[in-house]
Order: C-alpha cells, then structure tokens, then sequence
C-alpha cells in the first residue's frame, strides 16, 4: 500500500534520527514525487549530500531549489559552503554574497565569505567580513577563532591575542581558540604558558590534530623527543595522510636516528606533495630527504602560493632611485644575527660594504633576540636595524616603503623564523634569495639567487624560480681570513686517542642519515686504526640511537666519540685534532666546511645534483682541491680509505690547503663584497632600465 505524505514525512524523520540516510533519501525522492514544490524536502537531501560530501550533487539540489525560490539566503549559503569545499572560491564569494544580499544580517554568511576572500588571498575584504559576522552576532566565536587565525598569519601577534581570548571569553571550552593562543605565545618565545595553552586545548578535544601537531613541535624544540613522538604518533593515527604530522615525524626520525619504517614514510610524504594539489611538505625537508632538483622545485613552487597576499602587487616608481647621488639602498632579513652561522659569515661583508656607495638597513626578524643583543660590530655597520618579530609583514612592507629599500636580501628562506610572505607582497623593487635556503624559492618570490658555477650548473638553471646572481670563484662568504690558525688543544682534552687516524664531522645531525651511516661504516670497517669523531651530545636518545645504528654495522661503541658544543674560537681549533672531515650527503656541510678548511683541515665530500651538496664541493675547487671531491660512495669510501692508509698524501693536502689558504679568493673578504656590490648594482640597472631579468655573470 502506497504511504502517504505524512507517513513519508515521518518515516524520514524517524531515518534521520537514526542516521540512516539513505533509506531518508528514498523517503525524501517519494515526498519529492508526491509534492514537487516541496522545498523542504529538496534542502534536506541537499543536507544530506553535503554530509556525504558529495559536493556536486548537493549543488545542483540547491540549484534547483533557487530556481523554485531565489529569495532564501540559507541555500545560497550551503551552495557556497559546497564551492568552497570544491576550492572553487570566486563562485562561492558570488554565492555567500547572494545569500547577504537577501539577509543583510547573515552572520554566518559573512564569515564563510571572509574564509573564500582568505582562500583568494584577499587579506583586507577577508578580515572586513569576519567583523562583520561578528557586528551581527557579537558572540559569533567562529568569527574569532577566523579573525585570531588571520592575524597570526600576518604576524599580528596583538590582534591575534585579542581576538583569541575574546573567543575564550564567550566559549570556555573553545578549544581551537586555545590551541591558537599556544601558537600566539610560542611565536612570542613564551614556551610555558604556550604548552599550558595547548594542554587545555587537548583536555577539551583530545583528538584536536592542530594542537597534536604544535605540542611537538614546542617538544622538539625543548629536546623532549619522546613527548614528541607521542604526539605525533597520535596525531597521524586519527589523520594518517595529514602531510604536516607525517613531515614532523620524519624529521624527529632524522634528528634522533631512528630510521625504522623511514623509508616508507619519505615515499609516502613525497607521493603526498607531488600527488594532491591541497598538499605539500615544507621545502627544507626536501633538501635533506633527497637530490631530486626537479622535485625541489615542485615543492618550492607549490609552498611559495600558500602565502597570504596582504597587499596588491607594489609598482616601484623607478624615477625615485635615479639620483646619481643617491645610495643604493640594502635590506638585509633574517633571523640569525646573533649566535648563528649566518651572522658569523657575513660580518665581514657587513663591514666591507662600501659605505659611500650603500646604505645598510638590518631587519631582525628573530623571536629571541632584539637589536640590544646583537654585536655592535655588526649594528653599527647599519644605517638602521629594526626588531621586527612582532611587526605584522605589512608593518616590515611599510617600513621597508617609507626607508625607500632598493633591494631586499632574504638571508632566511624557508629555514626557522624566515618571514617568506614578506617577499611574496614585495618588499622592494629587487628581491634575492640569498645564503640562508640551499635551493629555490619557488614561483614570485625573489628575482634573483646568489650562487656560483659550481652549486648551479648551467644544466641546473631550469630547476630555479630565479634568476642567478653568479659570483666569481664561490658564491659562500665568510669572515674567517686567510691567517693560520694556531691551537693549543690537545687530544687528550677531548679523549681522543693519539694513535688512531681521526675522522670527523661536525654537521648539523639532521644531516646525517642511514645512507650516510652505512657509508662510514664501510670505511670504519676496512680502516682498524681509526675513530669517528661527531658533534653529537654525549648522553641521551641521539648517541644511543646513532651507537645502535653502528653496531648493527658491526661498528663498536669504542670507535665512535662525541663532542658537545663549546666556544666558537675553541670550536675552530678543534678541527685540527682531526685528520679528515666526511662530509654528509645529499645535504652536505656549508658553514661546518669553510670552518673546516679555515682551520686547515681537508673534507671529504660526495657532490650530486642539487645545490645543498655542492657548496663543499664549491669552496674545494676554488682551493683547488678537486681531488677531494666525488660523485658516488663507492669513489667516497675509496678515497677515504686511501687517506687513512697513506699518511704522506694527506699531509700533502693538508700542506697544500694550508698554502691555498693564504692565497684563495675565498678568503678575501673585501674582493667577495666588490663582487656581490657589482650584482647587486646590475640588477638594480636592470630595473631601471625595464630590462628582462636575466643571469647576472660579474
């Protein structure tokens, strides 16, 4: 017996209430069959499609509805709502204005509309519609959780903390406002009360992914690697295709020697990246986890669209920078002004600037330390050096604007604490990627790189978003000189025996990986009167990790020692206690290998494809050292062995690099900064000029 309407009615009630949709989808097509206009109906299977994520089908229910009644602001709003799951943004702006332009008072429409102008990177119309869904719904928490969002994102730590506790305040248990004010904090170096934050997070929505993911983070940094894991582990469990818990992992993994399962893992990060559009691993990660230059660039370009554009594209008059009296004006950014690798290399370039032809402007972008802690040796070489880690990117544009800076040099890319976005709205007429990041930037970032022959060959070119800024000899600086070092250390202060040939490398741990391992086991095999000597910390899960990786190799404990950190100029001397640095691959050694060679020690280095591993390679040729540079292991290991077993060769090239030394070009810190002012000056001449930008050879 056919049912009637009512009966349907109820029956699809009585399927909802219990979940059961598909059985209230033929109820619904029955009512739908018996009463044609019954818009009820049609928005609730319109409902239905949507929470089945069938985005498609629920549209054209919507549609059909509108065309039936075009005057109900909430169907426009759910077809908006479906577009922008769709990431088809500027059709579900047209809709979520459709919905306002029928209900002016659309709270929730505003807000969904501030998400799409976000999406488009509109940052203005998107902040100006979150306040509008707020204006109209005062305790809309949503809309603050979005504006909190926005502001961090510009870096407006200010209005994020604002905005977060005022979300707090009319929702206790609003746990992403929690989860934002952790990140509030943490960018605010307040590691406590941040971990505090993301704890309560966590006691409200245990399975929150976000606030997973920032606690181990704030582990990590705090060497709490178990924690970390834990954390991480968790999170990929409830999301375990979510790309930035499976990169975190990986890189705890690298960081603390545990290479078990790493493999399937890196496939499945870089299958991730390259395979969905809405996903992409954070581009350092690259560098360390393969040589694919190719797939460097994939990945730089894909991370490079995820800034937020808060300003339109700056036309630079260029009618303001022809004074011939007037001084090329410098913008140097990063993070690493003090007590960092960055800071101790460029020192001298900071210095040797000539100051008649430039001015010098520093923006600190560090979170740890203001322009009172750094060297006035460096400050006093800068017209103006400005603290920036609370200035939101427009503020640093602003400023940049108002000083009237000719070219912006990003010394960060995309390592800790760099400010990308700020190049992604223009900065300055002229943008260059320089020094801190081994590779590309990706698309509209920076007009040029700085590089040399050796790092990006001429095969190369076609992998970088830039231009190249080719500079003679080796792009790398330094601040080291050419003078002989002369130490006083002895083995004995660091236990190291006086009758084994001592192998050493002290780069950055997460450098060295399983490839790497078995590589150096090889040679500690062959070479019984050897050690290895590494700049790991002598207690803890990383030695334990690395000794267990060793042994596996039938390498003993006894062979390999640990060095912790120690004063810069001891550091230095302590170089040459060893006899041969190894070098890592495929990230190699940059500032640990011109420390090196500086202090009179060879490297041994294995040189591939992407710039990351060619910059030892680089800094040898100009010494004119080729001999120690390979291009596979097995050349690697043979080498290696060769210098062990022959004590007259690598006293030899000790001899010859000691020689090198004091007539290198690479050491002559006044001719580096001529060359790079002679980059600079042309591109900023061809600028001027409306000329295309091309590779500048100096």
């Amino acid at each position: 017996m056919e049912k009637s309407l009512n009966e349907l009615i109820s029956d699809t009630k009585k399927s909802l209430s219990q979940k059961n949709y598909d059985d209230a989808l033929k109820n619904l097509y029955l009512i739908i069959e018996k009463d044609t206009n019954n818009l009820s109906a049609l928005s609730t299977i319109g409902d239905i499609k949507v929470f089945q994520r069938k985005y498609i089908d629920a549209i054209e229910v919507f549609d059909k509805i509108i065309q039936k009644n075009p005057k109900l602001p909430s169907i426009y709003n759910n077809k908006g709502f479906c577009l922008l799951r769709m990431n088809k943004y500027l059709e579900s702006v047209q809709a979520f204005q459709n919905a306002i332009q029928n209900k002016k008072d659309f709270s929730e429409a505003y807000n969904n509309l501030g998400f799409a102008f976000k999406k488009l990177g509109d940052y203005a119309k998107s902040k100006e519609n979150f306040l509008k869904a707020i204006e109209y719904k005062d305790n809309y928490f949503q809309a603050f959780n979005n504006l909190t969002a926005l502001a961090l994102e510009e870096n407006n730590l200010e209005d994020a903390s604002k905005f977060a506790k005022k979300s707090i305040q009319i929702n206790q248990k609003n746990f992403e406002a929690y989860n934002n004010l952790g990140l509030i904090l943490k960018k605010n170096n307040d590691i406590k009360n941040s971990l505090i934050n993301f704890h309560k997070a966590l006691e409200i929505n245990p399975n929150y992914l976000p606030t997973l993911i920032n606690l181990a983070k704030n582990y990590d940094g705090l060497n709490e690697y178990n924690k970390a894991f834990d954390c991480i582990n968790k999170a990929l469990k409830i999301e375990p295709e979510n790309i930035n818990a499976l990169s975190i992992l990986i890189y705890l993994k690298l960081k603390t020697f545990d290479w078990n399962g790493l493999d399937t893992l890196k496939d499945k990060l870089i299958n991730l990246s390259v395979d969905f559009k809405d996903k992409v691993m954070q581009p350092y990660y690259s560098l360390l986890l393969n040589e694919d230059i190719k797939f460097q660039k994939i990945i730089s370009d894909k991370w490079s669209k995820n800034h937020l554009v808060i300003s339109g594209s700056e036309t630079f008059q260029r009618e303001s920078i022809t004074s011939t009296n007037k001084k090329i004006k410098l913008g140097y950014f990063s993070s690493d002004f003090k007590n960092h690798a960055v800071a101790s290399l460029l020192k001298d370039l900071f210095k040797n600037h000539d100051k008649n032809k430039f001015e010098l402007f520093g923006f600190n972008l560090s979170k740890n330390f203001s322009k009172n802690d750094v060297s006035r040796n460096i400050t006093l070489n800068f017209k103006e050096f400005i603290d920036c880690n609370s200035k939101t990117d427009l503020e640093i544009i602003n400023i940049c604007t108002s000083f009237a800076i000719d070219i912006a040099i990003d010394l960060n890319g995309y390592t800790k604490d760099g400010r990308s976005s700020i190049f992604k709205n223009r900065c300055a007429p002229i943008q260059i990627n320089y020094l801190g990041y081994a590779g590309t930037m990706g698309e509209k970032l920076h007009d040029y790189i700085i590089a040399d022959k050796v790092v990006i060959p001429e095969r190369n070119y076609k992998y970088y978003s830039e231009k190249i800024i080719f500079i003679p000899n080796s792009f790398f600086p330094n601040s080291l000189g050419n003078e002989i070092l002369e130490s006083k250390l002895t083995k004995k202060e660091f236990l190291l025996p006086d009758n084994k040939f001592i192998f050493c490398c002290f780069n950055n741990i997460v450098k060295i990986n399983e490839g790497i391992i078995d590589i150096w086991s090889k040679i500690l095999q062959k070479s019984n009167d050897s050690i290895l000597w590494l700049a790991i910390p002598k207690e803890g899960i990383q030695r334990d990790n690395i000794l267990k990786a060793f042994h596996k190799k039938n390498i003993k404990s006894s062979r390999i020692f640990f060095s912790e950190k120690i004063e810069y100029q001891k550091y230095l001397e302590r170089f040459q206690l060893a006899d041969l640095f190894l070098d890592t691959y495929p990230y190699g050694g940059h500032t640990t290998s011109i420390e090196a060679l500086s202090s009179g020690l060879p490297i041994l280095t294995m040189q591939g494809e992407g710039f990351q591993s060619r910059v030892t390679a680089s800094l040898l040729k100009n010494l004119e050292l080729d001999e120690l540079i390979t291009s596979n292991k097995e050349d690697y290991i043979k080498l290696a062995l060769e210098l062990n077993n022959n004590k007259e060769k690598i006293n030899s090239i000790k001899f010859r690099l000691k020689n090198q030394k004091k007539i290198s070009k690479i050491f002559d810190s006044k001719l580096y900064a001529n060359n790079l002012e002679k980059g600079y000056c042309e591109a900023l001449a061809r600028f001027m000029d409306e000329k295309k930008i091309e590779n500048i050879y100096i």
